[in-house]
């Protein structure tokens, strides 16, 4: 049997390029810190580590605050407590991003909710609920920034998805599965209707990352214990550890720049060879290849 215990994550990933994204603005949905960065956080930092202007934003009062307190730079990093889940908030959140930073070129996503739960015996209100949250405020918030973006020639929607929106993850969470699939779907055609307009659409599809949602949700599959959760949920990933946000950070800041310019309705996975496998790591009869 493969080894469980979970590996070291490598060194940082990949340094950040300061100037490669300078004169760039970008709004990041649901960026807020709470007891460490998450993904959205640490996908704001690093666009304004390669020099974009950003402004974080976050419904939990000062969760984009905590993101933006001492940011190097060189960009501009700003916080706004505020959401998208209805079309006035959208908008009104889109407008506060163009005034601040004079303009806007990328806009990324990061809104999960409901990882676990039941499947057909899931409550239709709580169907609706995590449907809802998980797919409403990424539509409004494109939706309310696209004009925006093609008024300035263009740019890059990256948004943050799940594994578990095209494969079983071992986790019985019916509505969010369902949810990340739809946006997933939503990215494809996004980029295919605005193609022309110089508009491209992404996805990050995340595996099994190491933030606040495997000590908020996940443990509570592994009897409450945070630390079991990460051990056992790494021995299931070809590369023997849990992602790490800035890991997720590095690739998003690729699709915003220019050299991702070809790169669009593409569903890019961050996680560790876990959806390219159809047995998990700790069920391998052999073991890990020779020489690993």
């Amino acid at each position: 049997m493969a080894d469980s215990s979970p590996r070291p994550p490598p060194g940082p990933a990949g340094s950040p390029s300061p100037g490669r994204l300078a004169g760039r603005a970008a709004l990041v949905l649901g960026a807020g810190t709470d007891r460490r960065p998450g993904v959205g956080a640490a996908v704001a930092r690093r666009l304004a580590a390669d020099g974009a202007s950003v402004l974080a934003v976050d419904h939990r009062p000062g969760a984009a605050a905590r993101t933006a307190r001492g940011h190097p730079g060189p960009g501009r990093l700003e916080a706004l407590d505020g959401h998208a889940r209805d079309r006035d908030t959208a908008e009104q959140m889109v407008a506060e991003a163009h005034r601040r930073l004079g303009r806007l070129d990328i806009v990324v996503t990061d809104v999960h909710a409901g990882l676990i739960g039941g499947g057909l015996a899931t409550g239709l209100d709580r169907w609706q609920e995590l449907l809802d949250h998980n797919t409403r405020q990424v539509f409004l918030a494109v939706r309310a920034a696209l004009p925006t973006i093609e008024r300035t020639g263009g740019g890059s929607v990256i948004c943050i998805t799940s594994s578990a929106g095209s494969a079983f993850t071992g986790l019985h969470g019916l509505a969010y599965s369902a949810a990340m699939a739809a946006v997933n779907q939503f990215v494809r055609l996004t980029a295919v209707d605005h193609a022309e307009r110089g508009v491209r659409c992404n996805a990050i599809v995340r595996g099994l990352i190491d933030d606040d949602l495997v000590d908020d949700e996940l443990a509570v599959l592994f009897g409450g214990d945070p630390e079991r959760a990460r051990r056992e949920l790494a021995a299931l990933v070809p590369a023997g550890r849990l992602g790490t946000p800035d890991e997720v950070a590095a690739v998003a800041a690729f699709l915003a720049t220019e050299a991702a310019h070809y790169v669009s309705g593409v569903l890019v996975p961050v996680d560790g060879g876990l959806g390219a496998q159809s047995l998990p790591r700790a069920l391998w009869p052999g073991g890990p290849a020779p020489g690993d």
